[in-house]
């Protein structure tokens, strides 16, 4: 998100980034802040009890997601 590291509040349900005071919903939806798009999703799956994620990069500030 924007060069910040944002993080899970499991009591409060909800993803924060402490650098913008963005708020997400669980499954990325933006609920406050300055942020111009959800969080981008990733692929994820699970292999030989392994959680593997596709990293990728995006574009941040734009309302599209652009691959980088």
């Amino acid at each position: 998100h924007q060069g910040c590291q944002v993080e899970f509040q499991p009591t409060q349900k909800r993803f924060f980034c402490p650098c913008h005071q963005a708020v997400f919903s669980p499954d990325g939806v933006r609920s406050a802040g300055p942020q111009c798009r959800d969080l981008d999703a990733l692929n994820v799956k699970v292999e030989n009890n392994a959680v593997l994620v596709e990293y990728k990069r995006f574009q941040s500030g734009l309302l599209e997601k652009t691959e980088l």
